[in-house]
């Protein structure tokens, strides 16, 4: 069975699954996660099922015309603190979240790795997307960009290992 809990974070986008390593342990970002979704499966009737081919599909929702899927999206995301009201990337605090994790990754590994931080905020901010936030849909417009910034192939632009 695919423990969909713990890669919800997905559905904020690669970034998000990055920073929930951010906690002490992984069990504390695992926690946080259950609870995520749970209060926001309350909020939004959005089922396991869907949730876990959210997870499957990175955090793309099976039907982006669902108010409930995008609106679960949305819930997810601002108790992660990754999106403000209206859809806003909270490019500080995904920052300084990434910033912690490399920080970690170096002392577990050993090889030190350094985020381009102000690369990293500059096109955050530039998912940014303004107007009302109607039915769920800038903060899922948001989500969505966020998602094509945490790819792999994205992600070797801002980070370099030191010498």
């Amino acid at each position: 069975m695919v423990n969909h809990h713990q890669g919800v974070v997905a559905i904020a986008a690669a970034l998000t699954a990055m920073a929930a390593a951010a906690p002490s342990s992984i069990a504390e970002a695992t926690r946080f996660s259950k609870e995520t979704v749970s209060k926001c499966q309350e909020k939004w009737q959005v089922s396991e099922e869907i949730i876990e081919e959210m997870q499957r599909n990175k955090g793309a929702l099976p039907n982006e015309d669902s108010v409930e899927q995008r609106c679960f999206a949305e819930c997810v995301a601002k108790e992660m603190g990754m999106i403000n009201n209206g859809g806003g990337v909270a490019a500080d605090k995904i920052v300084k979240m990434l910033e912690a994790v490399f920080q970690m990754a170096s002392k577990e590994t050993g090889e030190k790795l350094k985020l381009d931080s102000r690369a990293l905020k500059r096109d955050l901010e530039a998912c940014q997307f303004k107007g009302e936030d109607d039915e769920c849909t800038n903060s899922y417009d948001t989500l969505k960009c966020l998602r094509t910034l945490g790819t792999s192939d994205n992600m070797r632009r801002y980070v370099t290992k030191e010498s």
